[in-house]
């Protein structure tokens, strides 16, 4: 998920978006649900998913400055990323 680009739940509720600043945001309508703390700590930033089932943002280059710090072992299957209708960002 690059900087300027969102996720939105299917119901439309609630927005994960990034930040051009670097700071993942979760929103319902307008109000901030969760944040990272990572305003200022780099441009151009990427949120991905890792094939170990690692959230990172990484800065324009390529520095970590973010990860939830959740490994899985033994995954064999694409995963993918998705906000709930009831605002949980969940992996698959």
């Amino acid at each position: 998920l690059y900087a300027g680009n969102f996720l939105i739940s299917p119901n439309g509720e609630y927005i994960l978006y990034m930040q051009l600043n670097c700071v993942l945001i979760l929103f319902k309508g307008p109000i901030t649900i969760w944040k990272t703390e990572t305003n200022n700590k780099g441009e151009g930033c990427l949120l991905r998913l890792q094939t170990d089932g690692n959230l990172v943002i990484y800065d324009n280059k390529s520095i970590v400055i973010w990860t939830n710090s959740i490994y899985w072992k033994n995954i064999w299957k694409v995963m993918a990323l998705c906000v709930s209708n009831s605002g949980h960002i969940i992996l698959y």
